[in-house]
């Protein structure tokens, strides 16, 4: 019984041997595998499995380097993003100094307009005070003026003997002028101007002329138009000449009244 029992258990060893050698075979010896397969009617499809093996194997090759690439693709994505954040700081600290210069540049600009309109309102008051003060002084000259001119053509008349007491006169809105007397059978009348000219002449005759048409009755007997005047200009006393007006520049007589 015990030599019986001593077969079975060796028997059984080897075959677990065998078992362990067949499938070392198998995995290792590409021929007795298929060797084996062909015996038992799978060589095709063993075949087949190798083939797709090889194709899975090129696929895993092929698919590791697309993860390869991919992986660098990501890296570089990564890094340009990372770039781009970098860019977009930059340009936002950009950005904000910009806007705070040119928030400094608008303070200073406002500052500078404040300063314009304080120098522009002073400089308006300076400037209405000094037309203010030229008016003033003009009306006080041109006051002066129409008394001095009065006197000296009383003064004049009367060393020829003719007694008038002259002085501004008006008529109505349109018609005032700076030398108004007259007697019985004279009228003198006419301007005072600081400067004349020959345009001034004309004025003065149309002037004269259109009151006489309008008012006929203040200017009876002989009509003496006189401009009295500081400075004539060159052209106006020829002017007046043939205009037979009596023209007196600062208290000279330039030429005769037609009297």
């Amino acid at each position: 019984m015990a030599s019986k029992f001593g077969f079975r258990k060796a028997k059984e060893r080897i075959k677990e041997r065998a078992k362990e050698a067949i499938f070392e075979l198998i995995e290792k010896d590409r021929n007795f595998r298929y060797a084996l397969a062909g015996a038992l009617g799978l060589k095709e499809t063993l075949e087949k499995i190798d083939e797709h093996t090889k194709i899975l194997k090129d696929f895993a090759v092929e698919f590791s380097k697309l993860r390869d690439e991919t992986i660098k693709l990501r890296e570089e994505v990564n890094e340009l993003r990372k770039e781009m954040y970098a860019g977009f700081k930059r340009h936002d600290e950009l950005l904000m100094r910009h806007e705070e210069e040119i928030k400094k540049l608008r303070e200073d600009m406002n500052e500078g307009f404040r300063r314009v309109w304080i120098e522009i309102g002073l400089f308006r008051k300076e400037f209405e005070k000094e037309i203010r003060e030229i008016r003033t002084f003009m009306e006080r000259l041109s006051i002066s003026l129409e008394e001095e001119a009065n006197y000296v053509v009383s003064y004049f008349l009367e060393k020829r003997g003719i007694k008038v007491s002259t002085g501004r006169f008006f008529l109505d809105t349109e018609y005032e002028f700076d030398i108004y007397g007259k007697t019985d059978d004279l009228t003198v009348v006419g301007e005072a101007k600081t400067r004349v000219s020959p345009n001034n002449v004309h004025e003065m005759l149309k002037k004269i002329d259109d009151a006489m048409k309008k008012y006929p009755e203040f200017f009876k007997g002989k009509v003496l138009k006189v401009l009295y005047c500081m400075v004539a200009i060159p052209g106006t006393i020829e002017e007046a000449n043939r205009s037979g007006i009596w023209i007196i520049k600062s208290a000279k007589e330039i030429n005769e009244p037609q009297i």
